[in-house]
């Protein structure tokens, strides 16, 4: 086994530090060098410090790139990430010099896409992270994976079962099934230990798909084991076809179904395949739900759905909308079922009656340890399964709806869950209404058989009593009451469980979240502050009805206007974009101060003045005449750039000059200097989420100003750049825009991508031109693309495999100019003049240059 030397170069970018790693072998032959890059290098450590983890807290800022080809007087580059000569054989782990990049998904599983690799002789295996065995491959097998471009070539020894999997309880039933805590899993489509990955995953997330086509879940296993080799495609588990399990990849192990960073994290993924029948779809989506909890639990992963964090369990579009890709299951598919959201949420963090369990063997008597009690349950949202024996195992003779209600006559715990019985003719009917121990989330409502109203109860036939460590509300008889309860001589809303138990704290009841005040147990409205023991999401403010229902969205309250988010109810602070769904007069940015009001009028924030629309409190932006009522210094005219922030010295706008008083922001004089800004619109390559993107949010600022692709946001227009096979900018681009990837030269140059501007308009490489070129094209109504350094720095120059290159390169678009300056529409830093002299110094270093017609 050779030995992997391996340095690290840090550079400065924004506010954190990127680490690159430079790693050759050492062994004297076939260097393998990989270099990082950033927008805004200042610095370099010592390459004899090292670090054994790359950091990621830097991947806020653009890319770093251009090179000038050594090979060649004419200016140009090409990147490369890991690249090595051809050797007799490779290091463990190096992949064979390949690097991972993302790429768009076409099938309903995201397709995972690698890097061209140099041929080799040697095959990697990994067993665990201690220990790695080389296995020589034939010359066929490495041929076939170097034509498929595979990161690792599929030649393993048998993989090991992952040790932190300590949850899980498997045992083999025959040849094709075997069990996984109590779920029985169909085998017959089982990757065998050689095939699928053999990189083990970092277990933060389980990921939920939904499979896209209306298709069996057998057809779908059987396609993945034949081409996922083919497709680069494939996930854990398959779920459909009336509830069966089919596996296809390896717990533990990387499969390729959401895009790299999803695929590395995620031990488990699972796809629903879609059904239009309603019945095989709640056989399905149960299993589902059930599964997918199994195996978090298994491994340690909380069971969340979609939260902030970057653990717990994740849909594939929570995956696509906060790291990347392009699918949005599995909501939509679950919504045309009838299950919501929040509904999917819930039953992921809450669980489903009918995972499956042995039947309970019929007791002599169908009501034998059943206690009796007379009473009503009103069914919540979901159906339920109605049984013939008070088991989940048990043969399904009804569903209860929605809503709908029975009225029973005993109740007991059994097999997990507390059942009713009612008689439906001369037939027993058991009803599970909760799992045993969770009282509190009952999936419906219990009413007394005599009550009139369901949330008062006499106080002449009921009293309050203390038994052990728990208030009843119990009558003469000794029957207790459940449900909302109203406790007229303590001015009081209570909420009693099943067992009758007065309940404290935050409960999820009939869909909504209610608090009972611990202590007391009185139900509360109006503003609350939960503290961390009272919520899962951290502490904050929230505001309850006068039913007690927790409130969302924006609310108007005591004459002043609050904005709750969606989901937690979390009462809002600072600035907030409201979209059309949340405000009846269209969308609009708005100021919310510390007491969760909405702000008007002038407002001081963070040493910004800053005016909010009277009545609306819409953020204003753009001219804005300011009467004595509105100022302290006078009427006045003043600029609110699009930012919503105060201008103020001298500034062009819409081809004019203005100077605005450096103190009060008052305009003071407008003139028709010599002077031409076309406009051209700031895109933000941070809000799309794309730190690499700099070239691309230029190219579609000046398309969009020249009226091209003004349907296209910046990570749709992302995904039709031509991707580099090589990571050689002259050829495409290296990797992807929407993250830092450390090991990659992440950039596009101008002879890719004029041909790529030229597909949406007409686009001409002007490179090597100078800055009078330059502004004959924008008097001719042409913005310029030009490659820069960041903050028109020094350049800072490093070598590179072909040739040297400038590590704090920059893109920005060129849309002005007057008798000094040049006006620039920076992706990474917005609007702003640089004078002449700095920008040709900064423009100089590489001289590439495109304008669009």
């Amino acid at each position: 086994m050779r030995e992997r030397k391996v340095h690290f170069k840090m550079y400065k970018v924004g506010c954190g530090w990127t680490i690159a790693a430079i790693a050759t072998f050492g062994v004297g032959i076939g260097a393998l060098q990989g270099n990082a890059h950033a927008d805004n290098v200042s610095d370099k450590i010592d390459p004899s410090i090292t670090t054994n983890q790359v950091s990621s807290s830097a991947a806020t800022n653009s890319q770093a790139k251009i090179a000038v080809q050594s090979s060649s007087t004419s200016i140009s580059s090409a990147s490369v990430s890991e690249k090595s000569n051809s050797v007799a054989s490779q290091a463990p782990n190096s992949s064979n010099g390949a690097v991972k990049t993302s790429s768009v998904a076409t099938s309903s599983v995201a397709t995972k896409t690698l890097g061209s690799s140099t041929s080799v002789a040697t095959a990697t295996s990994k067993t665990n992270s201690n220990a790695v065995t080389s296995v020589v491959a034939s010359g066929a097998a490495m041929a076939q994976a170097s034509t498929q471009n595979k990161q690792q070539v599929v030649v393993k020894q048998n993989k090991v079962t992952p040790v932190n999997a300590v949850n899980t309880a498997s045992t083999t039933t025959n040849n094709h099934q075997k069990k996984v805590d109590g779920f029985t899993i169909d085998t017959t489509y089982q990757l065998s230990d050689k095939q699928g990955s053999d990189e083990k995953t970092k277990n933060n997330i389980i990921v939920a798909h939904a499979a896209g086509e209306y298709l069996s879940a057998k057809q779908f296993a059987l396609s993945e084991k034949n081409n996922w080799n083919v497709n680069d495609a494939y996930v854990q588990y398959f779920i459909g076809d009336g509830g069966k399990i089919y596996s296809i990849g390896e717990e533990g192990y990387v499969a390729w179904g959401a895009g790299e960073w999803a695929n590395e994290n995620a031990p488990v993924q699972i796809e629903l395949a879609q059904t239009y029948s309603q019945s095989q779809f709640n056989q399905d989506y149960k299993v589902y739900v059930n599964f997918l909890r199994d195996r978090a639990k298994a491994w340690n992963i909380p069971l969340t759905l979609d939260d902030s964090t970057y653990r717990g369990i994740k849909t594939h579009v929570w995956i696509t909308d906060h790291v990347w890709g392009t699918h949005v299951d599995p909501y939509g598919y679950l919504a045309s079922h009838g299950i919501s959201a929040n509904q999917f949420k819930y039953d992921i963090e809450n669980g489903f009656v009918t995972k499956p369990v042995v039947p309970t063997t019929p007791a002599t008597s169908v009501l034998t340890g059943f206690t009796k009690e007379n009473g009503v349950f009103v069914n919540g949202t979901v159906a339920i399964s109605m049984h013939e024996a008070p088991s989940t195992g048990s043969k399904t003779v009804a569903v209860l709806n929605p809503s709908k209600s029975v009225t029973y006559d005993a109740y007991k715990d059994v097999n997990g869950y507390v059942w009713v019985h009612y008689k439906s003719g001369d037939k027993d009917i058991f009803i599970p209404t909760h799992p045993t121990g969770t009282a509190n989330n009952v999936w419906g409502t219990f009413k007394d058989i005599s009550a009139t109203n369901s949330s008062k109860t006499s106080s002449d036939s009921y009293v309050q009593k203390k038994i052990g460590n728990n208030w009843y509300l119990v009558n003469q008889a000794g029957k207790h009451a459940t449900g909302f309860q109203v406790i007229a001589d303590q001015h009081k809303t209570v909420y009693y469980n099943f067992q009758g138990q007065m309940q404290y704290g935050q409960q999820h009841l009939n869909n909504n979240w209610y608090f009972f005040k611990p202590g007391s147990g009185a139900m509360q409205t109006g503003f609350v502050k939960l503290n961390t023991n009272q919520t899962n999401d951290g502490p904050k403010t929230v505001y309850y009805a006068a039913n007690g229902q927790m409130q969302y969205g924006q609310q108007h309250l005591n004459n002043h206007w609050y904005f709750f988010k969606p989901g937690s109810g979390a009462m809002q602070t600072g600035f907030v974009k409201l979209n059309t769904n949340q405000t009846n007069d269209g969308p609009k940015t708005v100021y919310y101060a510390a007491n969760g009001q909405m702000q008007y009028g002038q407002q001081h924030l963070n040493n910004h003045w800053y005016f909010f629309k009277p009545g609306s409190g819409a953020m204003q932006t753009g001219f804005v005449k300011l009467n004595t009522n509105q100022t302290n210094d006078g009427p006045k005219t003043v600029y609110y750039a699009s930012n919503g922030q105060m201008i103020y010295g001298n500034q062009i706008i819409n081809n004019k000059s203005y100077s605005f008083n450096t103190t009060s922001g008052a305009m003071e004089n407008e003139s028709n200097t010599v002077s031409k800004v076309l406009g051209v619109q700031y895109i933000s390559q941070e809000e799309a989420g794309a730190p690499m993107g700099c070239e691309a949010a230029s190219a579609l600022e000046a398309l969009h100003y020249s009226g091209h692709v003004t349907n296209y946001n910046l990570s749709q227009f992302i995904k039709t750049m031509p991707i580099a096979k090589n990571g050689n900018p002259y050829d495409g681009f290296g990797g992807t825009p929407f993250k830092v990837t450390y090991g990659i030269y992440q950039s596009i140059f101008p002879s890719a991508l004029t041909p790529w501007v030229n597909k949406f308009a007409s686009a001409k490489n002007i490179s090597g031109t100078n800055i009078d070129g330059i502004i004959s094209e924008i008097k001719a109504g042409h913005p310029v693309i030009s490659w820069i350094t960041l903050n028109y720095q020094p350049a800072v120059w490093d070598k590179y495999s072909w040739g040297w290159g400038v590590d704090n390169a920059h893109v920005v678009t060129v849309d002005g100019y007057n008798g000094n300056s040049l006006h620039i529409v920076d992706p990474e830093n917005g609007v702003y003049w640089i004078s002449k002299a700095a920008f040709e110094r900064s423009y100089n270093y590489m001289k590439f240059a495109v304008s669009v017609h």
